[in-house]
């Protein structure tokens, strides 16, 4: 394929599969994307890097959106991520810029293409980490001198570092927890948003007035961020409805094997609830999730504020709760410090101290009370 080839894929609002309205480019990212043929559909993803001055390559985040959403919704954390973050947004098939399945909804309901089944999705995940891997590997070859490359590659930091967290929501989150099941290797931790799949798979999000309708019950609020992305969802629903519903179903048909696969998965999970939820109630979901992990001291629950989306109702928050998780994963030697509240008026008034997520870390900071070390740069502490 050409240069000028891809330089048109790449393009803003570029579509080689056909064209795409705005209902469904609305809940998708803009920029620059790349594209990657799986199974006869094309599938589009968008990579966002946040540089760092640290030596320490980057820790890529593999984003799987929910129903009728699209890669938007992990917007809040290209804004907030820390340093030294690749972030991999995938639009599922229907969603955004990715082309429809093969013989479309209609098709796979005559058994004239392949079902969506849970198993094509992890396969599909599994080759977006292919092509991640193929891109950063030419990018180490063009930036890095080849006896250091090597090098790296004998102490074995660089094969580490390339095993990725997989941050899910909803329908992705049912995709994730499949896809570590069955990839223990590439998997480093899991960050599970309302995981659809381990609690009642809720039903894809409807049209406009039944959100209009919550909105009124809950009027005041105004149209907060997390509102609005709601109400690009409601809106991209009238386009991705068919196939939503199609993957919808292999949820629903994977969902005893999601739930065993979660007592499986050994890489740690961080599960994010909403407090007021009307999709998945957080007294109901607590209860089911605290009796599945049971026994697995490696997973942790957290609740938000908020009744919309973790993602997008405390985005600060999320994002710092996703840098923790990860780098507490990481070997020593590569990770960045993450910051935790170990000490409040501590060793005097009016100051805290904070210690590193890591467990083999020791770096601490004091700072002033209200200061949070996670957005306070290094040099003023």
């Amino acid at each position: 394929m050409s240069d000028s080839s891809n330089q048109r894929r790449n393009e803003p609002g570029a579509n080689p599969g056909g064209p795409v309205s705005g209902l469904r480019g609305a809940v998708s990212l803009r920029g620059a994307r790349r594209w990657l043929e799986f199974e006869g559909c094309r599938l589009a993803w968008t990579e966002r890097v946040r540089a760092s001055v640290e030596p320490s390559p980057e820790q890529t985040v593999v984003c799987l959106h929910d129903l009728n959403a699209g890669s938007r919704e992990f917007a809040p954390l290209i804004e907030h991520s820390q340093a030294g973050y690749r972030l991999v947004m995938l639009d599922w098939p229907g969603h955004g810029y990715s082309e429809d399945w093969p013989g479309g909804d209609r098709g796979v309901a005559d058994g004239q293409a392949e079902a969506l089944s849970m198993a094509t999705l992890v396969r599909m995940v599994d080759a977006v980490m292919d092509a991640v891997d193929a891109v950063e590997a030419v990018e180490a070859v063009d930036s890095v001198d080849l006896v250091d490359l090597v090098a790296s590659e004998s102490t074995g930091r660089r094969a580490t570092s390339r095993r990725v967290t997989v941050a899910g929501s909803g329908f992705g989150a049912g995709v994730a927890v499949a896809y570590a099941a069955a990839h223990p290797e590439r998997v480093l931790g899991l960050v599970l948003n309302q995981p659809a799949g381990l609690l009642p798979a809720a039903r894809p999000v409807g049209g406009v007035n039944g959100l209009f309708r919550r909105l009124k019950l809950g009027r005041g609020r105004g149209l907060t961020p997390a509102v609005r992305q709601a109400l690009r969802c409601a809106v991209a629903a009238r386009e991705c409805g068919g196939i939503a519903q199609t993957l919808y179903r292999a949820l629903c048909d994977s969902q005893e094997v999601l739930r065993w696969a979660a007592g499986t998965v050994e890489c740690p999970m961080l599960i994010a609830l909403s407090r007021e939820s009307k999709r998945y109630p957080m007294e109901q979901s607590l209860s089911l999730l605290e009796q599945m992990l049971a026994g697995a001291p490696q997973h942790r629950l957290t609740v938000f504020t908020g009744g919309s989306n973790p993602i997008w109702d405390e985005p600060k928050r999320f994002a710092i709760a996703l840098a923790s998780h990860v780098q507490s994963q990481l070997p020593l030697e590569i990770h960045h410090h993450g910051w935790i509240l170990a000490g409040v008026d501590w060793p005097a008034r009016g100051v805290n101290l904070w210690r590193c997520v890591h467990t083999e870390c020791g770096a601490e900071r004091i700072l002033p009370t209200g200061a949070d070390a996670n957005s306070v740069a290094e040099s003023t502490a």
